[in-house]
């Protein structure tokens, strides 16, 4: 039945009214989260069947992630945000333990990730006005991450430590880009525009191994806890090995490297590709490294 409501919702019409002046498929998917939140509150505990997590919880789970993420993206609807204390308020229980247990976390994907893999499964999905600025807002939220020296990781205004601590997600962010580093490295230059010759890709290539060298050596200085602020994180950077290469660029040729990196910032997805937290530190790399390239002279 949520299954139902939830696609009907995201692929169904924008403009189908209640007499209360709501959508009705909004109307009919709120009212089957009543039906969950009613269970939640039938066994005393956080979860579905009481303080430990079942089977249940595990079903449960991804249909409600997925769920909140797409309709967020596609309707605009920020569930929690603007129903949570006053109607769900077992629901937001559930998902805040939920991120308590590092497994779940490990799994988890973001609004940006499912919104993004939902279409080509279900087929297409219909954004209500509301929707196209918050997806808006989502599409560009990779690449307006800032890189932070902390190791805590900062997920949705909250500071998760937990399963995450002494900079572990740079050290997943790094590790996954260094063991996928021939991949990562084509799939970039699905960024770059206009065409070029057997040297030119060969070349661009290297230049866009070396951003991503760079990538991991700025992630590697914070994740090491060798350095207590990005002033002092940007000193010990080695910038002239990059300095030299980068400013002598061609503008176009500078210009392809960044768009590369860009574009992959763009591309990683979670869980597919890493946990969620290092994604997160993967694109504040990437910003980075771009910024310092663009200021390359």
């Amino acid at each position: 039945q949520f299954a139902g409501v939830w696609l009907n919702l995201i692929r169904g019409q924008t403009s189908s009214f209640s007499l209360f002046g709501q959508n009705r498929s909004e109307l009919e998917f709120l009212s089957t989260l009543d039906l969950i939140e009613e269970a939640l509150d039938e066994i005393p505990g956080s979860f579905f069947l009481g303080d430990k997590l079942s089977l249940v919880d595990c079903v449960y789970a991804p249909f409600i992630e997925r769920a909140f993420a797409s309709v967020l993206y596609f309707r605009g609807i920020h569930v929690l945000e603007e129903y949570g204390e006053m109607r769900y308020k077992n629901i937001m229980n559930w998902i805040n333990e939920l991120e308590l247990i590092p497994e779940y976390m490990s799994g988890k994907g973001d609004a940006y990730s499912h919104a993004r893999g939902l279409p080509p499964q279900i087929g297409r999905c219909n954004f209500s006005e509301k929707g196209k600025h918050i997806a808006k807002r989502i599409d560009e939220e990779p690449l307006q991450r800032k890189l932070q020296v902390h190791n805590g990781i900062h997920y949705n205004g909250q500071l998760f430590y937990n399963g995450f601590t002494k900079s572990s997600a740079k050290y997943e962010a790094v590790a996954c880009l260094v063991h996928n580093k021939t991949a990562v490295i084509c799939d970039s230059l699905k960024g770059v525009t206009g065409e070029l010759d057997e040297a030119g890709i060969k070349f661009l290539k290297e230049l866009v191994e070396l951003g991503f060298y760079a990538v991991c050596e700025i992630l590697m200085l914070i994740a090491q806890d060798k350095v207590k602020s990005m002033e002092e994180c940007e000193l010990l950077f080695d910038r002239e090995k990059y300095v030299t290469v980068f400013s002598g660029l061609e503008k176009s040729v500078k210009q392809n490297v960044i768009d590369a990196l860009k574009y992959e910032c763009k591309r990683v997805c979670v869980p597919r590709d890493m946990e969620i937290h290092a994604k997160i530190e993967f694109q504040s790399g990437i910003n980075w490294v771009v910024q310092f390239i663009q200021d390359c002279r």
